[in-house]
This record gives C-alpha cells, sequence and structure tokens, in this order.
C-alpha cells in the first residue's frame, strides 16, 4: 500500500461492489474534469 499514491483498491466480489468501484472512479474523473485536469471531449 502505497499512501500519499491517491490510489484506491477495492476487492470485486459481487455486482454491488462493481457498481461502488465505478461510482468512485466516476466521482474522481469528474473531480478532474472541474478542475482541468482533463479534457472532457
Amino acid at each position: 500500500m502505497y499512501p500519499d499514491s491517491g490510489w484506491v483498491s477495492v476487492y470485486l466480489n459481487t455486482w454491488q461492489d462493481v457498481a461502488n468501484a465505478i461510482e468512485i472512479a466516476r466521482s474522481n474523473y469528474d473531480q478532474m474534469v472541474l478542475k482541468g485536469e482533463m479534457k472532457n471531449d
């Protein structure tokens, strides 16, 4: 584990775990777009 890496690890044992992981990724992406850190093509 690298505490300052910004990475998040989750276990994908159920479909709810997958849905939660997608929600985390989408939220992070949306925040980056709002900050102008990524292009939104």
